[in-house]
């Protein structure tokens, strides 16, 4: 099940998102408007494309915990 089916399900079922799932909705519009770009690609991709070799990769995945926008 993807994150997107499961958002779907909780919805359903009236399961409210918990507060990690919160901060992380604007997570992808926040990548586009900070790089430009609105190509579809997901955020990962993105940061992946831009990264400048895989240990940058590393961290910039792992320290998700964006600032606010």
């Amino acid at each position: 099940m993807t994150r997107v089916q499961k958002k779907m399900r909780m919805e359903e079922v009236g399961v409210p998102p918990t507060e990690p799932e919160r901060e992380f909705e604007g997570f992808q519009s926040w990548i586009e408007e900070k790089y430009g770009i609105n190509s579809g690609q997901s955020w990962s991709k993105i940061i992946l494309f831009y990264s400048v070799d895989e240990p940058e990769r590393m961290f910039e995945k792992s320290s998700c915990r964006y600032q606010k926008f």
